[in-house]
């Protein structure tokens, strides 16, 4: 764990001296918690990002039943819907887009 000598994005969700520090020497920031999938995201010093805002499982995905695929599948469309809208009202457009799914699945 590293101390932090740039502020964190708006949506990093560590205190200032929780953070890893990655291969290249970037600074690991992580967004909310999606079940089984996590977001995150590397800045240099200067606080400019060394790689995408991204999410990943953190774990092998070996040894899952139907349920585990299930709460994957759930819990990476609520990660994509993030990713995609930014962190400002990300919640509202994940209930509209599951709205939408669910009526066109009736």
């Amino acid at each position: 764990m590293t101390t932090l000598t740039t502020p964190c994005p708006d949506w990093c969700q560590l205190a200032p001296d929780d953070h890893d520090v990655d291969f290249d020497g970037a600074t690991v920031h992580y967004g909310p918690d999606f079940g089984m999938i996590e977001v995150s995201q590397g800045h240099s010093a200067d606080g400019t990002s060394t790689e995408p805002l991204t999410g990943s499982t953190g774990d092998t995905l070996d040894g899952l039943d139907a349920d585990d695929l299930r709460r994957l599948a759930a819990d990476a469309l609520r990660a994509a819907y993030w990713l995609e809208c930014g962190t400002d009202n990300w919640s509202a457009a994940v209930t509209t887009a599951l709205g939408e799914w669910m009526e066109a699945q009736a």
